[in-house]
């Protein structure tokens, strides 16, 4: 288990948590902590919205881009640096809250900003610019990027002045590219112009998502005008008397949450509203293939698997983009025989269970006990299921569970795999240098949108790759019809070093 990098300020009894606009508030306990948020109500809204959308045009007249992208910079760079009492203050909040490890939230939920510091602005839409134009794929700082269907893109110009954002799920500095989505981010190379903001309002995944409001907080401290910009604050979801308001008065909706809640919202917000951009992102199950010169060495597999234990383990298996099916050119048995120890080893030594979960993971290892089929670690902290023919797998329980089956070749598992596109996100992929280009073609077809390096699952860099299949900063403005799909790395050498 990783140590802090420094001193963490003293945890509070209570946390206060605040928006501009926004009167209200409600009082819950979570893990010993009060807490006190926003809370938006649908008789404040007729109100709040236009108030809201008052500032935003008077904040983005008298901020240039460059200005906003620059105090942006600055903001991600307080969250960047994991060695700040403050920050280290936010880390053990978000754990106590939320149970996960120390390693999953500063690698994998704050570790979404050091890339967005690091990056070159001048750069930011440029290589989706150039996908628009060509079907073949197209280099970008990190890995490649390529368009899938036919090339209609800027078919309408939309400018909106209000997203609404249907936020679930609390991964730390995952909000940090929701405000992005309403942000200008200036004109590209090529032409496009997205140089217009828009009011947004954010809801709170929950009463415990603290980190959005920390974010939001410290941006009043950094960017106050660009603050003022966005509307943070919590109702109960599918509460139509607040979403229909909200609905009826946005341009762009964004909603993550369960495939049920996806389709409720698009459903509704078409019906409400004239001809919103919807942005759906509804439940994903993550992919793996090892190809057999991964499988076959010693040295290769050893760091494959302990890229896919740390894939595997991220948020316990809770999130979009959690790696559940394993497809392995080769020795599977072996490979998942290697992959318990790797998973035992990593919750050992690396980032523990939630403690609110083991009780799953005992549960579900005295199920199996004594199954070939399922191999538990010996304390339950994950579970392997072996199948010895493919399949496309979904786990009946959100944990550190897993099947590994074999694969005749990358062409085969995406043949499987495009059965069930709609549940595609992220493909981990170990393969020769000369493969990585035409498995991003070959996953990108069966719908995936996100091909990683073992150990990168969870990394995710919004300027260079789509979030399901789509650059969503662009979307709400040029609202186009095809799909992305990108790596996060050019050559084996960019992990294996």
């Amino acid at each position: 288990m990783t140590d802090p990098a420094g001193p963490a300020a003293a945890l509070p009894d209570a946390f206060v948590l605040e928006d501009p606009l926004i009167a209200a508030s409600k009082t819950e306990t979570v893990a010993g902590l009060n807490l006190r948020f926003p809370l938006i109500e649908a008789d404040r809204l007729d109100d709040l919205l236009p108030a809201l959308r008052a500032r935003s045009r008077e904040a983005f007249a008298a901020l240039p881009a460059a200005e906003i992208q620059a105090a942006m910079a600055r903001l991600d760079a307080q969250f960047a640096d994991l060695s700040r009492p403050e920050v280290r203050a936010v880390v053990e909040l978000v754990r106590r809250i939320d149970g996960f490890s120390r390693h999953d939230i500063e690698r994998f939920g704050l570790g979404i900003f050091p890339p967005l510091v690091a990056y070159d602005q001048a750069l930011v839409g440029r290589f989706v610019e150039r996908a628009f134009r060509t079907r073949r794929p197209v280099e970008t700082v990190f890995g490649h990027l390529q368009r899938f269907g036919w090339n209609r893109p800027f078919t309408r110009r939309r400018d909106p002045d209000l997203i609404s954002h249907f936020a679930s799920g609390n991964v730390a500095g995952y909000s940090a590219v929701l405000t992005r989505i309403g942000l200008p981010v200036g004109p590209a190379s090529g032409g496009g112009d997205w140089n217009r903001g828009a009011a947004q309002v954010l809801k709170l995944p929950s009463t415990a998502a603290v980190f959005p409001m920390v974010y939001l907080a410290k941006m009043a401290e950094v960017a106050p005008l660009v603050r003022s910009t966005v509307a943070c604050g919590y109702w109960k979801g599918g509460d139509a008397a607040v979403e229909d308001r909200l609905l009826a008065a946005s341009s762009a909706v964004n909603v993550l949450g369960s495939d049920a809640t996806v389709r409720d919202v698009e459903d509704r917000a078409r019906r409400l509203a004239r001809g919103p951009v919807v942005l759906g992102h509804g439940h994903k199950v993550g992919v793996a293939y090892v190809s057999r010169e991964f499988a076959a060495s010693p040295e290769l597999r050893g760091k494959v698997l302990a890229g896919l234990a740390s894939d595997i383990s991220a948020f316990d298996g809770a999130a979009c983009y959690s790696v559940k099916n394993v497809y392995v050119q080769g020795d599977h048995r072996a490979f998942a025989a290697g992959l318990v120890e790797a998973l035992d080893r990593h919750a050992k030594l690396v980032s523990p269970v939630d403690p609110a979960l083991r009780p799953v993971g005992l549960r579900m290892a005295r199920i199996y006990a004594g199954s070939a089929g399922v191999v538990p670690t010996p304390d339950g902290s994950a579970l392997v299921r072996i199948k010895d023919r493919p399949s496309f797998w979904l786990p009946d329980e959100t944990y550190r569970y897993v099947q590994v089956m074999p694969a005749e070749n990358a062409g085969s598992v995406a043949a499987l795999l495009y059965a069930s596109r709609r549940l595609l996100q992220t493909v981990v992929v170990a393969v020769p240098d000369a493969a990585i280009v035409p498995a991003l073609h070959l996953f990108g077809q069966a719908g995936a949108s996100n091909v990683h390096f073992p150990g990168s699952a969870p990394l995710f860099n919004p300027y260079e790759e789509p979030h399901d299949g789509d650059f969503d900063f662009v979307k709400v403005r040029y609202p186009y019809r095809v799909r992305f799909a990108a790596t996060n790395f050019k050559r084996n050498a960019d992990w294996l070093g």
